[in-house]
């Protein structure tokens, strides 16, 4: 007879409200659970033939809004870090979770030195360590569930400290309801993590991912990894601060050739600033083996067709177009479920300015990164300001399936 473990029931018999981590069953038929960051297991099943994940359900977070005066009553006594020095203070290059019980992906490194993936959990304990910063944009990072009203949301927090900006991802579950840009924010960061998720710094909570989450590449992409932090990880630890003021966030102006050869470990800094590059066109054109030419065919089965995002037939990873500033080249970068992702490429005779965030994406540090690596992250047609040589306007035009 074939033993299922039900492990939504087995948990909180024996962990109470303590959260565990688990790991280690697949291919072994072997379960092992552990309470929180302990590295000798708790419980351990064997015998393992399959396990029941019972459906989460939908876990919901009012957020307090709270005025200057309120903030100053939270911080009586403690101080807020600015982004770029809690990175420095809290995140190294290894991280203080990896061990043999708990292996990142085998793409996490290379030479052990250097990691694209790791994890350095806060402590939970101790003076209280805090972080304000706004809400200048978010990257739908995963497909909306028509059931829920919450899905996974990568923000970008931004700090204008001395005249400059300073940010960091934040992948995250929220309402989707809420008008979240430019919404200023604080965090309570003990409890939580700081790492590298591709090599992108990011605010977490540890995270294991299995087959269950990504069926190709298979083990190279399982193990621990930087994880969306969930409504209950955000219990007493976040706070709005007022109303969302979208005219605070600054955008930096760059050249292409001001990032696209930055490529040791100095692009963490610039990875998921928001910029803006002026005199750009549209090529047609996307990375292959080489610079190949989109394809007049239909984005919603061929992923080279001349749109921001067709399909990608189910992997679901950003799709790139290339654009030029007459000089130099760089990618735009867009997901399949953005709005911007079957409206069909500007044409070439359309220049003018392009908004996003800087994006610097690297997994397999087998290979030499190169400026192929970076992108400019857009979601909206309101990224793209452009205009031909009579000075009129691109009008976004929208697949149809029916033409």
């Amino acid at each position: 007879m074939k033993k299922t473990l039900t492990l939504s029931l087995i948990l909180p018999l024996f962990l109470g409200n303590i959260s565990a981590q688990i790991i280690d069953y697949l291919g072994t038929n072997t379960v092992r659970i552990y309470k929180g960051d302990a590295t000798t297991p708790v419980f351990e099943f064997t015998g393992v033939d399959s396990i029941v994940f019972a459906e989460e359900k939908t876990e919901k977070y009012e957020v307090p809004v709270i005025s200057e005066a309120e903030v100053s009553s939270i911080l009586a006594g403690n101080t807020t870090m600015n982004l770029n020095d809690f990175v420095d203070t809290y995140m190294t290059e290894k991280g203080n979770w990896l061990s043999a019980e708990r292996p990142y992906p085998a793409r996490a490194t290379y030479d052990g030195k250097y990691y694209v993936y790791s994890i350095d959990t806060i402590p939970i304990d101790g003076k209280p360590i805090f972080l304000r910063a706004r809400i200048a944009d978010i990257i739908e990072s995963s497909i909306k569930d028509s059931n829920t009203v919450e899905h996974t949301q990568d923000c970008i927090l931004q700090q204008i400290v001395n005249g400059k900006q300073q940010t960091i991802h934040a992948p995250i579950v929220l309402p989707d309801s809420l008008n979240l840009i430019g919404q200023e924010i604080l965090i309570r960061m003990n409890g939580l993590a700081v790492g590298r998720n591709m090599d992108q710094v990011v605010l977490c909570v540890p995270r294991h991912r299995t087959i269950s989450d990504f069926d190709t590449k298979r083990e190279e992409k399982w193990g621990w990894r930087p994880g969306v932090i969930k409504p209950k990880a955000w219990n007493n630890k976040l706070w709005f601060i007022g109303q969302p003021d979208a005219s605070k966030i600054m955008y930096e102006p760059i050249t292409i050739s001001s990032y696209q050869d930055v490529l040791s470990v100095e692009h963490r800094r610039l990875d998921g600033s928001l910029v803006e590059i002026n005199g750009i066109h549209f090529t047609g054109q996307y990375f292959g083996f080489d610079l190949e030419n989109c394809t007049d065919g239909d984005p919603t089965i061929d992923a080279n067709a001349r749109y921001f995002a067709p399909t990608t037939n189910g992997v679901h990873y950003p799709q790139s177009r290339i654009f030029t500033d007459g000089t130099d080249i760089s990618q735009s970068s867009c997901y399949e479920w953005s709005s911007l992702a079957l409206v069909q490429l500007p044409a070439a005779e359309f220049t003018g300015t392009i908004r996003g965030i800087l994006s610097f994406a690297y997994d397999n540090p087998r290979y030499e990164p190169t400026n192929t690596n970076w992108s400019i992250m857009i979601r909206s047609v309101s990224a793209l300001d452009l205009h031909n040589a009579q000075g009129e306007a691109w009008i976004p035009i929208i697949y149809d399936s029916k033409k």
